[in-house]
């Protein structure tokens, strides 16, 4: 089982002493990774940014739109099932029409509102992320996440564990 784990650092040399110590416990380079509004800094750092799929709420808005989409397919059939419009007969066949057009429609709306927002579970960060600090973002086993958690706390005091999450078991066979 894998849990994320979500430390704040005031300042990016905090950031490079949680990479560097991630590095010694050798995890994937993909299990460590940077939130920072000073996204050149962590460039010019060689830290590992966050991805769309970290720092966006793509995947949640999505559902959410798809979900709103295929209501609002569900009325427009219901309305043309109950009430025949102009008295026009609309086969049958082409009812599935307005179910994909409102679904697709739904989906499309629901992904430019995630690339528009912050990951949900980042939001509670967002006035540290402004201030200039960062969150640092590490994906571990269960079996290793003490271990972490202790080295964290002794070598870099002004690390703070705000945040964890349980991301599930693990699909592929990975370092850490």
């Amino acid at each position: 089982m894998e849990h994320r784990l979500y430390y704040s650092a005031p300042n990016l040399e905090v950031v490079e002493e949680c990479h560097r110590l991630v590095q010694e416990m050798q995890l994937a380079d993909g299990n460590f990774s940077v939130i920072s509004y000073d996204s050149s800094e962590l460039e010019f750092r060689r830290l590992p940014a966050a991805d769309y799929f970290k720092s966006l709420d793509l995947f949640r808005c999505s559902l959410f739109g798809l979900g709103y989409g295929i209501a609002s397919g569900g009325l427009i059939l219901g309305s043309l099932m109950l009430v025949q419009p102009y008295d026009m007969y609309i086969p049958r066949e082409y009812y599935w029409i307005p179910m994909v057009v409102t679904s697709c429609f739904g989906l499309w709306a629901g992904i430019m509102t995630g690339a528009a927002k912050m990951n949900h579970h980042l939001a509670p960060f967002k006035n540290k992320l402004k201030r200039g600090g960062s969150i640092v973002m590490i994906d571990i086993t269960e079996q290793r996440r003490p271990l972490l958690e202790q080295m964290i706390k002794q070598r870099i005091p002004e690390a703070r564990l705000e945040k964890t999450d349980y991301l599930g078991e693990t699909l592929f066979d990975k370092t850490g």
